[in-house]
């Protein structure tokens, strides 16, 4: 029915990706302090990748459909501070023994950021007897900060490593 109304050359195909990416990235939270499922964030998506002809024109996108359940309003959050680097997981091969992890949390909060959370894994039989893993959840300002933080624990002597399965 509506098809009527719609010019062909007009009608502007989003991508999921693309109305995932602006969803998750924060933007309708942060931006227009709104909550909007993927499909109630598509005009704003098609505005932001250039899919609409706006260069010059007033232009006013509608953002509807708040009813997004609140687990899934979650995930999008934080893979949102993911993306943007405001949220960030460290995991650094450690000896086990007293003042390491003062060391490290001195090194992050002279750097401006946030421990959330700390996991010490003391029995993972990969290390030997005398190490851990230490698995940190920081809050950040953006991916520069993080690649400073890793570059500041590298040069003061902590292994960083990846994230194992």
């Amino acid at each position: 029915m509506l098809t009527k109304y719609i010019k062909k050359e007009r009608l502007t195909i989003m991508s999921k990706v693309a109305i995932v990416f602006w969803s998750a990235t924060g933007n309708t939270e942060t931006m227009a302090n709104c909550i909007a499922e993927g499909a109630g964030a598509t005009p704003v998506a098609a505005a932001l990748f250039g899919k609409l002809p706006l260069a010059g024109k007033k232009t006013v996108c509608l953002i509807s459909g708040g009813n997004i359940d609140v687990n899934i309003l979650s995930r999008v959050i934080t893979r949102g501070m993911i993306m943007s680097g405001r949220k960030t997981n460290l995991m650094i091969a450690l000896e086990d023994k007293p003042g390491q992890l003062t060391r490290v949390s001195e090194i992050i909060s002279g750097m401006g950021a946030n421990v959330v959370s700390v996991q010490y894994d003391l029995a993972d039989p990969n290390m030997t007897v005398t190490s851990c893993f230490l698995k940190l959840g920081l809050e950040t300002r953006d991916h520069t900060q993080i690649e400073q933080i890793k570059a500041k624990l590298t040069e003061e002597g902590f292994k960083l490593v990846s994230e194992r399965a």
